[in-house]
């Protein structure tokens, strides 16, 4: 009989072990079984509003009010076409006949009643300039001696100028337009006929040319205070590769690496950026590098959030969501008073470390991430110059999604390192307020 018993105690144990192996593989399951129901779009995730297509009607923006009216502000400033004081033509259109009784008054006094202005481009023809060389012997030692040109890179019989050169440069890297399309805008425009070779030999050309100046963009980067950094994605001769990207408000340096991990960061930056503020997202290879200090982009944590707020309606998630809104928002006022960030540190000390025992996995692992880098949430309040997120980054690698869609993908590695040496000088310039055509003709500009 005690035996009996004890065999029964014993399978009672079990099944009370499959009965908490079963329950909680059944709230495993019920998590997936909701994460599946709640679709990623770009409210909840770094996925861009043009995936969005399983939306219906408008799409609910995680800005908060500004308290703005929608439009134009009421000190918004009107343009208008700017009236020059100094044409390059003037056409006087005299009065002739009167308008009364058709009589001749071509000779009568007339008086200046208004100016109109039309502003238009002359017809565009390519100029060809010939160069002839001579050669001439000396009457003193009898030297042939041959003349030298005044430009220095003529290196066939028929050649195309720089101008050429930089505007094909400039439409199929920052205008984004294809070689095909490149090929149609000479053909028409300029009635200029090029190979799609011969673009892609220049486009490479160029990149070489700005190839000092892109050096002295890693190396501006490497010794800035503040410093975002991200990737995406891109194709080269069918084969995934990545874009890297790291700026900031003065100069954006890109690179091309076969990889996502950190040996495409130890590539270009082997110590790390040890004098740097690092704003990133929080990708493991970008959480290693070396650096003074970091900030995590509170704008995907909102994201992140907003996620598990979709699929588990999490109320943890809804107050993350809550205090990274008002980090962004202090980080606009002129002056943080020192009680509003001890405030937030609390805040967020009390939610990190509050008890999630019941709540789904998901939210436990973001819980134990941002434990791991509480620091970098708030380092933006205390270095003004840092900024809440890492938007300026994303910004820098957008052109690159939108060269994927238009060209599909680079046919090689030097494609695709010379979009990024072309680009960086393109992104520099633009923040210095220099046009890009005029960086693309003289990169030395930048750093003048």
């Amino acid at each position: 009989m005690l035996i009996l018993v004890k065999e029964l105690q014993a399978e009672v144990q079990t099944l009370k072990a499959e009965v908490v192996r079963l329950t909680d593989e059944n709230k495993k399951l019920k998590e997936e079984n909701a994460a599946l129901k709640i679709k990623s779009t770009s409210r909840n995730s770094s996925m861009p509003p043009s995936k969005d297509v399983t939306r219906r009607g408008r799409t609910t923006s995680l800005r908060k009010p500004s308290g703005k009216k929608q439009g134009g502000q009421d000190n918004h400033k009107g343009s208008n076409l700017k009236f020059e004081q100094s044409p390059n033509e003037i056409v006087n259109c005299y009065v002739t006949k009167c308008g009364c009784c058709n009589g001749d008054v071509a000779a009568s006094e007339q008086t200046v009643v208004d100016r109109q202005q039309v502003i238009d481009l002359p017809p565009i023809i390519p100029i060809v300039t010939e160069y002839v060389k001579y050669s001439a012997v000396c009457p003193l030692c009898n030297a042939k001696t041959l003349s030298t040109l005044p430009i220095t890179e003529v290196k066939c019989k028929v050649q195309y100028g720089e101008q050429i050169r930089s505007l094909i440069t400039y439409f199929n890297t920052r205008q984004v337009i294809s070689k095909n399309r490149v090929q149609e805008l000479f053909s028409d425009v300029f009635d200029i006929s090029l190979s799609r070779g011969t673009i892609a030999n220049i486009v490479s050309e160029s990149a070489t040319k700005m190839s000092e100046v892109y050096n002295q963009i890693k190396q501006f980067i490497q010794s800035s205070r503040v410093v975002g950094a991200d990737e995406t994605s891109c194709r080269i001769s069918g084969q995934n590769y990545w874009l890297w990207s790291y700026q900031n408000n003065k100069a954006t340096y890109l690179y091309v690496h076969p990889t996502r991990g950190s040996d495409a960061i130890k590539s270009q930056f082997p110590d790390g950026l040890k004098r740097s503020t690092l704003v990133t997202d929080r990708w493991a290879a970008q959480l290693k590098t070396k650096s003074k200090e970091k900030q995590l982009c509170l704008q995907h944590l909102i994201r992140d959030a907003q996620k598990l707020i979709d699929r588990y309606s999490s109320t943890w998630a809804r107050q993350l969501q809550k205090i990274l809104h008002e980090i962004i928002q202090l980080t606009h006022s002129s002056r943080i008073k020192e009680q509003a960030k001890e405030e937030i540190e609390e805040r967020i000390n009390q939610l990190l470390y509050s008890p999630l025992t019941n709540s789904a996995e998901n939210i436990r692992k973001l819980q134990k991430s941002l434990v791991k880098n509480q620091r970098a949430i708030t380092t933006c309040l205390y270095d003004r110059a840092v900024p809440p997120t890492n938007n300026g980054t994303e910004q820098s690698i957008r052109k690159m999604k939108i060269k994927m869609k238009i060209a599909g993908c680079f046919r090689s590695d030097n494609g695709g390192q010379s979009y990024a040496i072309i680009q960086s000088i393109i992104d520099t310039a633009i923040k210095r307020n220099i046009k890009p055509l005029l960086a693309i003709q003289n990169p030395s500009i930048i750093f003048a």
